[in-house]
């Protein structure tokens, strides 16, 4: 750091609680804080992790045990930890939950336990601790967003629409708190390294290799009423001469009959969509050997010419039925 900037970066005077200090990012925040002269407070249900943390570096650090996802006992951790070092100016909110269930197996209580601990907990924390932020005139509080704020992934409904929640607070926040000098921010993590051991990301990896090929059996392998393992069912996906076209037309006329449906499940998805339908056409034989399966050429602007999708009659025997869809 430039001399005489350090400074510029020093939070003496200030008091931090972070919750979720007990590991990952919650950890690490909790530690920059105590780094640059703030006294923190880690929050966190592992009693044990957060003494770690309070050993493990200088500073004023103190550890606060207390599980979150109870709900009546966050105004007395609030007081607890206003006795500490002071009234707490800096929130940081890290603790939260994703249980990474289908939208089918989410129970009333695992919904409940997600929106509170990601979007109730960090508000009703903050609106405890505000009042004496507002009698300083400045306050700092850092929410937790995530990737699924802003989109969606598989087995995430409760996560992500906790999360979504969070973006929206946080500018509620701000509007209502900004004009006492309180700042309210988000910050998005992607992925990063956990706690979890190498055994167990293993485990998770093998029990979604299993979803993956619970779905292959009961949506593809049933629908051609094939019975046998998988291995024998992608060599039989490969070999069947019924997956397979004898003529390049034969192989056009099947990419025709799929334009209409494809054209259906796409147009409620572009706020624009060509007003002339596209061409089908195999690629020229000069380019196909060393062409793709296939590929799309756009339209002229003006719709002087319509688009056209090109398909490789090359080599049928490398052009399986089931491939057509997804081209």
């Amino acid at each position: 750091m430039v001399p005489g900037q350090q400074n510029l970066f020093s939070l003496d005077g200030h008091v931090a609680l972070v919750t979720g200090a007990s590991s990952g990012l919650g950890r690490r925040a909790a530690t920059v804080l105590a780094d640059a002269g703030a006294s923190v407070i880690g929050v966190a249900r592992r009693a044990d992790a957060l003494e770690s943390w309070v050993a493990e570096g200088a500073g004023n650090r103190a550890a606060l045990p207390a599980d979150l996802s109870d709900e009546a006992g966050v105004a007395a951790m609030c007081e607890a930890a206003s006795g500490m070092f002071g009234a707490p100016d800096i929130l940081v909110h890290a603790a939260g939950v994703n249980l990474r269930q289908p939208a089918e197996d989410i129970t009333p209580d695992d919904w409940q336990l997600t929106q509170w601990l990601n979007l109730g907990a960090p508000f009703f924390i903050s609106q405890a601790l505000v009042p004496a932020m507002k009698e300083r005139g400045w306050g700092r509080i850092v929410n937790f967003a995530s990737l699924q704020t802003t989109r969606a992934f598989p087995s995430g409904i409760a996560y992500g629409a906790s999360k979504g929640g969070v973006g929206q607070m946080t500018r509620a926040m701000a509007e209502a708190w900004s004009g006492d000098g309180i700042n309210t921010n988000a910050i998005g993590p992607g992925f990063f390294p956990t706690e979890l051991t190498a055994e167990e990301i293993h485990r998770i990896g093998l029990a979604e290799v299993e979803k993956i090929h619970g779905e292959m059996r009961t949506a593809v392998m049933d629908k051609v009423d094939f019975d046998g393992d998988l291995r024998a069912f992608f060599e039989f996906m490969n070999s069947d001469p019924r997956f397979y076209f004898d003529e390049p037309g034969q192989l056009l006329d099947g990419f025709r009959a799929l334009r209409e449906p494809v054209r259906r499940g796409t147009k409620p998805l572009f706020h624009r969509f060509p007003t002339l339908d596209y061409e089908i056409r195999a690629i020229e034989a000069f380019r196909e050997q060393s062409g793709p399966g296939a590929h799309y050429q756009s339209p002229d602007p003006d719709g002087s010419r319509p688009g056209v999708f090109y398909v490789n009659t090359y080599d049928l025997s490398a052009r399986p039925s089931w491939a057509m869809e997804s081209l």
